[in-house]
Order: C-alpha cells, then sequence, then structure tokens
C-alpha cells in the first residue's frame, strides 16, 4: 500500500509547539485530497495503513481531523491559533516536483488560509528536498510512504518509531516504542489488535 503524507519537523521551532501541531492536524481536509489528487480513490487513513489492523473507517471519520463536514474542526483550529499567537504564521510547505506531492501542497495553502496561517509551496528537484529532510532543515513537507505490506511491523518500523528511516517529522514516543515491541512480540491476534488500537490513539 501507498500513502500521501505531511511531516513537521518536531525538532524546529515554532514545531516543537503541540498546539500549533493539533491545529495542523484539524485544519487538513483529508477528503477534499482525496478527492482532487486521488480523483476519489482511496481512503482517509490513521496512523496505521486502512485494513486488517487499522481503526474501523467508520470510528476514524468520527474523530477530529477526519470529520465532515470541516466547520466544527476548523472553527476549534482557529481558536488555538489565535489563542497561541500564531495568526498570520508564514508556513514553508515542501514539495517534491511529482504531481501528486505538489497538488496536495498547493491544497494545504487554502486550507491553511481558513485557520489564519499564511502557507507558501517550495517546490524542489529530489535531491534538494531530500537533502533538506535528511538534514532536519525543513519545516513541513509534503512525502509518501509505501510498504510491502499493511502489517504494523512495516508501517511502525519504517515512519513512526524513535529513529525509524522514513521518520521525517522526527516524532519520538516512548510510550509508541513500547507499544510497537509489544505487538510485535504478540502472538494472540486479538491481543495485538488491542495493542495496535492504542498505538492508534496514542
Amino acid at each position: 500500500p501507498t500513502a500521501r503524507t505531511i511531516h513537521v519537523n518536531m525538532t524546529k521551532k515554532p514545531w516543537t509547539d503541540p498546539r500549533l501541531r493539533q491545529a495542523i492536524d484539524l485544519a487538513i481536509d483529508r477528503q477534499a485530497s482525496i478527492d482532487v489528487v486521488q480523483f476519489g480513490e482511496g481512503v482517509a487513513g490513521g496512523a496505521a495503513y486502512p485494513g486488517a489492523w487499522s481503526m474501523p473507517q467508520a470510528e476514524l471519520l468520527k474523530r477530529p481531523g477526519y470529520r465532515q463536514p470541516k466547520d466544527q474542526d476548523i472553527a476549534q483550529a482557529s481558536k488555538i491559533i489565535e489563542e497561541a499567537g500564531y495568526k498570520g504564521l508564514k508556513i514553508p510547505i515542501l514539495s517534491r516536483t511529482e504531481y501528486s506531492y505538489s497538488k496536495i501542497a498547493v491544497l494545504l495553502v487554502d486550507q491553511f488560509k481558513k485557520i489564519g496561517l499564511d502557507a507558501e509551496v517550495k517546490v524542489m528537484e529530489d535531491a534538494a528536498y531530500w537533502n533538506l529532510l535528511r538534514g532536519k532543515e525543513s519545516e513541513m513537507a509534503v512525502s509518501g510512504m509505501a510498504v510491502p505490506g499493511d502489517d504494523p511491523d512495516y508501517w511502525m518500523g519504517y515512519g513512526y518509531l524513535t529513529g525509524a528511516s522514513s521518520n521525517w517529522s522526527y516524532y519520538s514516543s516512548p510510550k509508541v516504542d513500547d507499544l510497537y515491541a509489544q505487538q510485535s512480540r504478540a502472538t494472540d491476534l486479538a491481543a495485538r489488535r488491542k495493542i495496535i488500537g492504542e498505538m492508534e490513539k496514542t
């Protein structure tokens, strides 16, 4: 499976502030991206790839950031931005030249404008793009993930664990790392699904 993802550099200010990250998460319209970029072919995903191990779509689509229409999320995100003093903040969105990356980046500019943020797309050729990500120099980047299956040992180990090879947000959570180790050792499927569900909600 493949996915398009948004990475914010959690080691670089102002992205060290969880309020800003929360507002961004609320503002992003996943369904609009699916409709425009994938021509309606695809589904929203949470921390897990949609499939046997993920949160059911009916449950995911009730969560903040995923629910439709977006009015409630936009209002909540705008309030966070206003109270945190980030209104008018300029955000560079890094993108590769590949169609789906740049199209998503353009959509984000419009979505962030609705909550008072001033975003600008910076399209770069691949070598410069990857140099910025690997050097922890980007603030926000449109990226993608492709793994050989939806098993959590693939997608968590690839993009979410501390120090993972494609963890371009430089996210680090001892709790998530521990839960990953637990689910990887679990032999009972029901127990493993329960642990993965906890990981998704962390």
